[in-house]
């Protein structure tokens, strides 16, 4: 039997059974839509180019021991050490969740927030192509204080309402108040799936301070 006979002889055979037909079409349909969901999802967190500028030669620095990954967390000060010896790399950025000095809190009408803070160097921001929208953002002595903050989109709106004159003012942390120095745009990702709500620069960083970091 020819290919179009069996095609034309299976497609008598659904039209006596209707509602076979339809269960079989739905079924295929939620098959195809699971898996193009999963695709999508599977894209969105591992395949898709990271949303920066030269993506192609950003790399993360990782620990590993013959050949086998140790911990993704490295300390800071031996990696610029090796980056100082090593001519072929442009640009280092140094980036963090723990909490350096203390989280992030912030009292509200509903009770204590910790704010989930990306903590960076000089180096993160510039290299992320991550200019702030509002504001000029970090300066060198933001790094050697310590004290600043920058605001991503989300937050901006949630707690200003996405007010443009938010530049200047203080975020009352309970660590002690900060100046806003920017709002990142809606756009702005940060790496490695950080789901950080503010960002602080993070201070000069001690030469022991050799542990995982």
């Amino acid at each position: 039997m020819s290919f179009s006979a069996l095609l034309s002889r299976t497609f008598r055979g659904l039209s006596r059974a209707p509602g076979f037909t339809l269960a079989a079409v739905l079924t295929l349909a939620l098959g195809m839509g699971g898996a193009l969901a999963l695709f999508a999802a599977l894209h969105g967190a591992m395949l898709r180019t990271p949303p920066y500028p030269a993506a192609e030669r950003l790399y993360q620095v990782r620990l590993t021991q013959r050949g086998k990954e140790v911990m993704p967390n490295v300390s800071a000060i031996p990696v610029r050490e090796m980056v100082a010896a090593t001519p072929e790399v442009e640009a280092l950025g140094c980036i963090t969740r723990m909490a350096w000095s203390g989280p992030s809190l912030l009292e509200t009408a509903t009770g204590r927030l910790d704010i989930p803070t990306a903590w960076v160097d000089a180096g993160v921001l510039p290299i992320l192509g991550l200019a702030p929208r509002l504001g000029s953002g970090f300066t060198p002595a933001s790094f050697a204080s310590g004290e600043g903050v920058v605001l991503t989109h989300a937050f901006w709106k949630e707690h200003f309402g996405g007010d443009p004159g938010v530049v200047g003012r203080s975020l009352p942390l309970l660590g002690g108040p900060q100046p806003i120095l920017g709002v990142l745009g809606e756009d702005a990702e940060l790496p490695f799936h950080l789901q950080a709500r503010l960002v602080r620069p993070l201070p000069p960083l001690a030469q022991n301070r050799r542990g995982e970091f």
